[in-house]
């Protein structure tokens, strides 16, 4: 079975895409298993402590999930990662440091250059960008809202994908850093799963 791994925002917790979008829905009618690991406050926590959360997200967490649920694929063609604001963040940091286990990534208002300078996990992007573009990426999604605070990270990060040609497809809203907004780029980007 496919299996996304749905990253929550800071203050959130694994309950987070259940109260505020239709996921439930969506794996439903894609037949898929939706993994939301509930991190606490690890934006904070990776910016010190380097990437204990990526590792157990891309390394741990699946190996435990698979004892548990063994019909989940481990196969990248069938796994996906998507996150809003600091799980988009993760999102971005995960899938660029396991550049073979993510088909489809998704960054929903990410707060993309939030790393702190000197730790491992957020050195050499634009190699490890390289990596996993050239490793074939089928989707990479990006998302934002015109009066999002994180707008302007959001231009930045583009610019460095747009100088290396790197493809993604990116939706722009309305609005803020509001779930109306994450509603809309999960319904978008699920319906683009299986294409």
């Amino acid at each position: 079975m496919p299996v996304l791994y749905l990253l929550h925002g800071m203050h959130g917790d694994h309950m987070s895409w259940l109260n505020g979008s239709a996921i439930g829905r969506y794996a439903r009618a894609l037949k898929i298993a939706v993994i939301m690991p509930s991190v606490g406050n690890s934006f904070y926590c990776n910016m010190k402590y380097g990437g204990r959360y990526h590792d157990y997200v891309a390394s741990e967490l699946p190996e435990y999930i698979g004892k548990l649920l063994p019909f989940i694929t481990k196969k990248r063609e069938k796994t996906f990662i998507a996150g809003l604001s600091m799980g988009g963040f993760h999102s971005m940091q995960i899938s660029k440091e396991y550049p073979t286990m993510f088909e489809y990534v998704g960054l929903f208002s990410a707060a993309i250059f939030r790393g702190k300078e000197g730790v491992e996990t957020y050195a050499d992007t634009e190699a490890k960008l390289e990596r996993q573009f050239n490793e074939g990426v089928k989707l990479y999604w990006i998302g934002i809202g015109k009066d999002d605070f994180l707008y302007d990270e959001n231009v930045r990060y583009r610019a460095l994908l747009d100088s290396e040609g790197y493809p993604y497809t990116y939706r722009e809203s309305e609005g803020g850093h509001i779930w109306r907004n994450w509603r809309i780029y999960l319904g978008e980007y699920a319906q683009l799963l299986f294409k």
